[in-house]
């Protein structure tokens, strides 16, 4: 039997400053929005192809035995980076300078009152009908929490999810929850992506309603990280689907699943519950991408962070890249030579700037000079 849809209307805007302040109501109470037509389909179509020959390589590499551990995880998660080879770094640079050119950052500078930051990402994700265990189950994403706290203003964490191509009733999109929603263990303690232990059992709890629900089997850390036999797949996804009409029945307009259109991407402000919605009229596979947004920050105050992620800052909209991986804290010395070539430049911009003024000045002066009889006091010059 075809399960029935969530029941919750995600609010649906353009991405222009006439919307900005009903989007920021809308992310602070129902917790996401989508904003619709903002990205270049080719460059998604770019992107999708690169995904998929991705998966492929991926595959070929796990049947040849060749994961670690680490690595296994991802696989069965169907979750990667743009590799570090020339087209993974090829098609991560169109993906973000794509991000760059887009209206989206106006968005961004308004919901973080400033000058922003882009990181943990962007993220590869596949979700393929043949291989249902390979989805991102329920959570909330924590990974920047600890950045965030450090923003010179804002300390909010917003989520940017975009698929490649069109994400239809047949295709994978994303499962979410109202803002009202939060995942808690037994002792109604949160539990996250960074508590990433095996819990016996994960609920989904309402402070205002006093109420919980067993979610344990649709838990990130719960799902299976192996092959099923066919006997394991059938019951994994009988108690998926089951839990998942719970789910649908019990939330009714608390519980969202927006199609999405190619160009156009869910947004979702921390601590927002969500994953993956497998459900069993899928018949396409979906590639996406995510990655989250806080305000500006330090990256040389001296703070320990959790997770040593890549960073894209906009600066006004002019990115530049700060890598943990590459970058070190500048000494002074390259730093004074930085500024004096800075000011080299800047120079010499002027100097062309007067070579090009001056002699136009003086022919739109020469005329009223002549008229006023004053020119002969001005020849020597």
């Amino acid at each position: 039997m075809l399960l029935q849809r969530p029941q919750g209307v995600s609010p649906r805007f353009p991405c222009h400053p006439d919307y900005f302040s009903s989007i920021a109501q809308a992310l602070n109470t129902i917790g996401h929005v989508v904003i619709e037509a903002i990205f270049d389909q080719k460059i998604l179509d770019r992107c999708q192809q690169y995904a998929h020959d991705l998966f492929a390589q991926i595959r070929t590499d796990y049947e040849k035995g060749k994961f670690t551990k680490g690595q296994t995880s991802a696989y069965f998660s169907s979750t990667y980076s743009f590799r570090p080879d020339p087209p993974g770094a090829q098609h991560s640079q169109l993906f973000m300078s794509m991000i760059g050119r887009s209206s989206v950052l106006d968005l961004y500078s308004y919901l973080l009152k400033g000058d922003i930051a882009a990181l943990h990402g962007p993220v590869v994700r596949r979700v393929d009908p043949t291989f249902p265990q390979g989805y991102t189950g329920l959570h909330a994403d924590d990974q920047v929490t600890d950045y965030a706290e450090h923003a010179f203003k804002s300390k909010d964490i917003y989520t940017m999810w975009t698929p490649f191509d069109h994400v239809t009733e047949e295709t994978s999109t994303l499962l979410l929850l109202s803002q009202a929603w939060r995942l808690v263990d037994e002792n109604h303690q949160p539990t996250n992506i960074n508590n990433p232990k095996k819990l016996k059992k994960v609920f989904l709890y309402n402070a205002f309603k006093d109420f919980s629900l067993d979610v344990t089997p649709m838990y990130l850390h719960h799902l299976p990280q192996k092959e099923l036999t066919q006997q394991e797949l059938s019951e994994f996804n009988q108690q998926h689907h089951q839990q998942l009409k719970e789910l649908i029945e019990t939330l009714g307009s608390d519980l969202y699943a927006p199609t999405v259109n190619q160009g156009s991407v869910i947004i979702f402000k921390y601590p927002t519950v969500h994953g993956s919605y497998l459900h069993n009229r899928m018949t396409q596979l979906r590639y996406s991408a995510d990655i989250r947004f806080i305000g500006d920050f330090d990256v040389l105050a001296p703070f320990t962070f959790v997770h040593q992620e890549k960073i894209y800052f906009f600066k006004r909209y002019t990115q530049y890249i700060y890598d943990h991986a590459r970058n070190t804290a500048p000494s002074l010395a390259v730093q004074v030579n930085e500024l004096h070539h800075q000011l080299t430049v800047q120079q010499e911009q002027i100097a062309i700037l007067s070579r090009r003024i001056i002699p136009t000045i003086k022919r739109a002066v020469k005329p009223i000079l002549k008229k006023l009889g004053l020119l002969p006091y001005f020849r020597k010059e």
